[in-house]
């Protein structure tokens, strides 16, 4: 029986909940927005939960069903002793669809959930109908190094104490938005003071991404995929992104500019309308790849 609780508001007035699905013993935290529509569900990277979303989710809500999920460690989810493994974050994702009864949907992961989503579709192909990958890697030896800042961040001992919150997300934001939108990195800063996380509970999800390796070789992943990457991701290498475009056989690129690793909080209707594009039926399954600027997009073919 699913248990539901008030959480914050979302899009005006129309409260959203959170409930939870459980693998194991362990509880994961999820909101769903919407009533009709194709489920399509949103996965978060290291540090954030459901609510890291921001405006792009609150952008492609309209005619779906979104499903928000807090990784274990992360939010309303359980914090388990780690370290985790993709695999453990890809199954957590699979107990919340079993709890909604979702046989088939669309996915969407930013950076470690880019990797859990990413191998879910390798795992679970029939599950999932489209894939989007934002600033993801498919890991060691088919990605792309991890730069040597990220690398040495999530290697680092962070049991006491992590970067400054600030530190973190001006890292992901390119240096031209941190420089013109200081509006971002506040609303940023104030999302993270809202779903904090705890050091041990944050160095158990980095262990996810610093180790992952998808299991199978990209040629093998065949769902439908647009990957997108910002051209000024220090975080993850945005080469990665041509990496999907290029090996997976229904794959494309999409770059924005001036973008970091969090794009979609830079140009978030941009991205969502791309993304909608994408995802809505019969939808295109061939795109051409694409560098943009933020104002002007190229579109599916």
């Amino acid at each position: 029986m699913a248990v539901s609780t008030p959480v914050a508001q979302h899009n005006g007035d129309v409260p959203a909940h959170v409930r939870w699905a459980h693998n194991g013993g362990v509880s994961i935290a999820y909101e769903q927005r919407g009533d009709r529509g194709p489920w399509t569900v949103l996965v978060h990277g290291l540090g954030y939960g459901r609510l890291g979303w921001g405006p792009f989710a609150d952008r492609l809500s309209t005619g779906r069903r979104l499903v928000l999920i807090d990784n274990r460690g992360i939010g309303g989810s359980s914090r388990p002793t780690g370290p985790y493994q993709v695999e453990d974050l890809a199954n957590d994702v699979l107990a919340v669809l079993g709890h909604l009864g979702i046989d088939r949907c669309d996915l969407v992961g930013a950076s470690l959930g880019g990797m859990v989503s990413l191998q879910l579709a390798a795992d679970h192909p029939d599950l999932v109908r489209r894939l989007v990958l934002i600033a993801a890697t498919p890991g060691d030896p088919q990605g792309a190094p991890l730069p040597e800042p990220t690398a040495a961040l999530l290697q680092r001992d962070h049991r006491r104490t992590l970067p400054t919150p600030r530190r973190l997300i001006e890292g992901a934001l390119a240096p031209e938005t941190v420089a013109a939108r200081p509006d971002v990195v506040d609303r940023l800063l104030a999302l993270r003071e809202e779903q904090p996380q705890e050091a041990e509970a944050w160095r158990a999800q980095a262990a996810a991404s610093a180790t992952f390796s998808l299991s199978v070789p990209l040629a093998d992943v065949e769902v439908p995929t647009l990957a997108v990457a910002g051209l000024a991701d220090t975080v993850i290498d945005p080469v990665n992104t041509m990496r999907f475009a290029f090996a997976m056989p229904r794959a494309r690129a999409l770059y924005l500019s001036p973008a970091g690793h969090l794009c979609f909080w830079e140009h978030p209707v941009l991205l969502a309308d791309a993304a909608e594009e994408f995802l809505s039926p019969p939808g295109p399954d061939h795109w051409r790849s694409a560098a943009i600027d933020g104002m002007e997009a190229e579109m599916p073919a």
